[in-house]
This record gives C-alpha cells, sequence and structure tokens, in this order.
C-alpha cells in the first residue's frame, strides 16, 4: 500500500528498516547534507524523503525534516554553483518544474508529449559524486520488483567543442505513466565534474521507440554539457 507520493516516489519503494537509520542522520543534522548522502548512496529527492518519513512516523520532529521548494521561474534557470542553464524549452521537451532540495542541490523537469512519444526526464545537480554507478543502478532495482538491465555502457555528450563522460543504462519495469499501467522504459543518465553530479531519470514510451536514445542524448547534452 502507497502512503503518499512525492517527486514519483511512493512508501511502497522505502524501505522501513532503513528508516531509522536516516532518521539518526535527521536528528543529528545531517540528512540533508551532499556528504551523508553520497556515501549512503542517497539522491537529493530520496534524503529528503526519508527524513519526511521519519518525521511521519515520529522518529524525528517534522520542523527538523528539510523540505523541498519548487522554485518559480521565469525564461532560462541558472543553477548558480555551477552556472549550468536550463532553458523552458529544449527542442521539443519543455521544463515543467524546478525544485531546490540544499542550497545546491536542485532538480529540473522537462516533459516531452507527441504524437508518436512520451518522455518525462528529471536531472538532478548536488555536489558530491561519490556514490558508485551500480549503487545508483541498485537503488533503482530495489524500488522495481519487476526491474529489468536492459544495457550498460560508457556515453560521451558533446555539445560544440566541449565533452564530457558519462556512464548509462537502460532498464525496464512496470510502473503507472502517462495514465496507464504497464512497462516502462527508463534511462540511468551519471555524469561527473568533480565535486559535481549531475544525474538523469528519464521514463519514456513507447517501448519500441527506435529513435529514443538519441532523444535523451541530446537533450542531456545540452544542458548538461557546459559551454
Amino acid at each position: 500500500m502507497a502512503l503518499f507520493v512525492s517527486g514519483g516516489v511512493t512508501m511502497t519503494d522505502i524501505d522501513f528498516v532503513s528508516i531509522e537509520v536516516y532518521s539518526r542522520l535527521a536528528i543529528n543534522g545531517g540528512v540533508s547534507t551532499s556528504d551523508e548522502r553520497s556515501r549512503l548512496g542517497m539522491t537529493p529527492m530520496h534524503a529528503n524523503l526519508f527524513a519526511v518519513v521519519a518525521a511521519f512516523l515520529g522518529l524525528v520532529p517534522l520542523e527538523s525534516a528539510p523540505q523541498p521548494k519548487e522554485l518559480s521561474v521565469k525564461g532560462t534557470y541558472v543553477h548558480p554553483a555551477t552556472g549550468r542553464e536550463f532553458p523552458e524549452l529544449v527542442g521539443e521537451f519543455r521544463r515543467w518544474r524546478v525544485t531546490q532540495y540544499g542550497p545546491d542541490d536542485i532538480s529540473v523537469g522537462y516533459n516531452l508529449e507527441s504524437r508518436v512519444r512520451r518522455v518525462a526526464a528529471t536531472v538532478y545537480v548536488y555536489p558530491g559524486a561519490k556514490t558508485p554507478f551500480s549503487e545508483e543502478l541498485g537503488a533503482i532495482k530495489e524500488g522495481h520488483s519487476s526491474f529489468k538491465l536492459t544495457f550498460e555502457q560508457d556515453v560521451v555528450l558533446e555539445k560544440g567543442p566541449n565533452r564530457l563522460e558519462c556512464r548509462l543504462a537502460g532498464v525496464s519495469y512496470n510502473e503507472r505513466f502517462a495514465n496507464r499501467d504497464g512497462t516502462v522504459g527508463s534511462y540511468l543518465l551519471v555524469c561527473d565534474e568533480p565535486p559535481w553530479r549531475v544525474k538523469w531519470r528519464v521514463t519514456y514510451l513507447p517501448m519500441s521507440d527506435p529513435e529514443i536514445v538519441e532523444v535523451v542524448r541530446t537533450l542531456a547534452a545540452s544542458v548538461t554539457v557546459r559551454d
């Protein structure tokens, strides 16, 4: 049973045995720090979600749980700490949300809805590039019992003369997406520029879309690789 949904993550995705561990971090004021998140393999979103859940269960006071803040942005959003730019439109993708989790931790959501495809892409930018890719991938697997790994490989994103080496995995699992229940395709793309990590989570339909990899790659390169 899902108690609530926050940023696409439900309570069914959470290992309740771990809540006490994360609540202790919250009590010590550390659940929102990038160093602790990196050491534990937590994304900014999950760090805040665990803190809220711990507060919900009475393990920590609610006021001590860091609260995500949706930013009201018109035009291009510039991440102050890295200078990365996130336009309202990137090709066919439209930016629909910018969320701040901490002083330097943000996520930006982009959607594409066309006659031939549906894509929801969220990019996370935060300090802390210590979590191995395998752990990032494992976190997705733990949250989806129907998880299947399609491929995993190194990729290079390019924008003009600039290049950035990243790691990409393609997976599938059952989830409700675009008003339907069933199997969806998903990508995990991680690019590190220490001390910064840029991580993409992408969900798409149809599964048979032959151009989806290039569509996602173009989107990611346009905002991940700095000029």
